[in-house]
């Protein structure tokens, strides 16, 4: 059986960062990209089967905002702020940033984070349990 991992991931950005209702910036977001998520720089160690763990962008107190499953293998479209494409199913979305999690309450260091980084098992598991607690099932 393979072991997940859990990687935290960012959404939005400084210029337009992920405000108001998060599930209609998701909607938006896959209504034009796809169901994926976006990277600089090829992300050659996530795989199929782990968990990204989403932070908003400039949120205070660094939110954690969804949590999806990687889905397939990355893609490089070849151009654009993030040329790779990594295909994942949206999990659970927090409504707003006022009922996401903080990264500090889940033991997550956001602080100067750029793309992608994996985070520790634990507070990997304690990031989707509480998302799926305080978020809606995303469809």
């Amino acid at each position: 059986m393979k072991h997940v991992r859990y990687w935290l991931v960012n959404s939005g950005t400084t210029e337009d960062p992920f405000t108001g209702d998060l599930l209609s910036c998701y909607r938006k977001w896959i209504a034009t990209e796809g169901d994926v998520q976006g990277f600089s720089r090829r992300p050659a160690s996530i795989a199929v089967g782990d968990v990204l763990i989403h932070r908003a962008v400039g949120s205070r107190s660094n939110r954690i905002v969804a949590a999806g499953t990687v889905t397939g293998r990355p893609i490089d479209r070849g151009h654009g702020r993030w040329p790779w494409r990594l295909p994942r199913r949206l999990m659970f979305v927090c409504p707003t940033l006022d009922v996401a999690p903080t990264a500090a309450e889940l033991g997550i260091e956001a602080h100067g984070m750029r793309t992608y980084k994996e985070l520790h098992q634990t507070a990997g598991q304690l990031a989707t349990e509480r998302l799926e607690t305080t978020g809606v099932r995303f469809s």
